[in-house]
């Protein structure tokens, strides 16, 4: 009997993370390609106006251009750091919700007040995601801002 708590306790403390974890996974597996336009769209030099000389004027116009210059794949350049920090997001912000929410409820002020205990628990877990995610950002960034055909080769190299 006593195993059997212990698998569900066990079980109870990861259903949210993994949760968290597959959620982003999923997400990000369906809009990499817009987040690869956004990227693209925000490092841009020129206006993104329709001017001369703007290599990407909206988002669809880039989706277009990356498509013809790179083709599919270069729609999702980048995919990898971006699926991690989606995945670790996810992991770290619903673990660290679910074990605050969980002590929370042992202080009086915050088990009187549930709203203000998430509130502060969403804020630090939101935290805590965008700590541990923030290195594959920066590698995710990198990867999709380069040239076609130059730059990094691997994620090894971009974080060396």
């Amino acid at each position: 009997m006593e195993r059997q708590e212990q698998a569900l306790t066990w079980f109870n403390n990861i259903k949210a993370p993994v949760a968290g974890a597959f959620s982003g996974c999923v997400t990000r597996a369906l809009t990499q390609p817009l987040d690869c336009s956004k990227v693209r769209l925000q490092l841009q030099v020129e206006p993104v106006a329709h001017v001369a000389g703007a290599r990407y004027s909206g988002t669809l116009q880039t989706l277009f251009a990356i498509f013809r210059d790179e083709g599919l794949h270069g729609l999702w350049k980048g995919h990898i750091p971006a699926q991690l920090l989606s995945v670790f997001y996810g992991l770290g912000q619903f673990a660290a919700y679910d074990q605050l929410n969980r002590a929370g409820h042992h202080i009086v002020f915050l088990n009187e007040h549930s709203d203000m205990r998430h509130f502060i628990c969403g804020g630090i877990a939101g935290a805590v995601g965008n700590t541990v995610s923030t290195p594959f950002d920066v590698v995710r960034t990198r990867i999709i801002a380069q040239d076609h055909g130059r730059g990094y080769t691997s994620m090894t190299e971009v974080c060396l």
